[in-house]
């Protein structure tokens, strides 16, 4: 019996705007990160990574990891974590079009005006489709 994956959204709980990035790849960095922290949070010991960005990806797994990157010291903030916290970890890159659920969240942000409240009771109604989607399983 396969175990059982439990789908793990990664946004900032306390809805916060981060105003200081450098650039795309820093966000990156920095999701990649609160994800790493929610999971260890939750106990969790086997645990799969995913994102669409492959630089991160790559240097995550590779023997530099990027240290000398403005983004390196971030990068060696997830592999730590990693290596502490969980028994089985891996990072994976997934295609944007595979991300649709956190794409559809973060569109629902940028779209609001900084000072409206971005929280639900339950998942907002036009994610839904896209989480019960997630979870189908595929049809071969």
């Amino acid at each position: 019996m396969a175990p059982q994956l439990e789908p793990l959204v990664i946004e900032s709980g306390a809805g916060k705007l981060v105003l200081h990035l450098m650039d795309a790849f820093h966000a990156e960095v920095l999701a990649l990160r609160a994800g790493v922290e929610a999971a260890a949070r939750r106990g969790m010991m086997r645990v799969q990574f995913e994102t669409d960005s492959l630089t991160l990806v790559q240097g995550l797994k590779s023997s530099n990891g990027y240290r000398l990157a403005a983004t390196g010291g971030l990068c060696l903030d997830i592999l730590q974590p990693c290596v502490i916290s969980f028994n089985v970890f891996s990072f994976h890159y997934c295609p944007r079009n595979c991300n649709r659920v956190a794409h559809a969240l973060a569109a629902l942000g940028c779209n609001n005006s900084q000072t409206t409240d971005v929280r639900w009771d339950g998942s907002p109604p036009d994610v839904e489709d896209l989480v019960a989607g997630d979870l189908a399983e595929p049809v071969v």
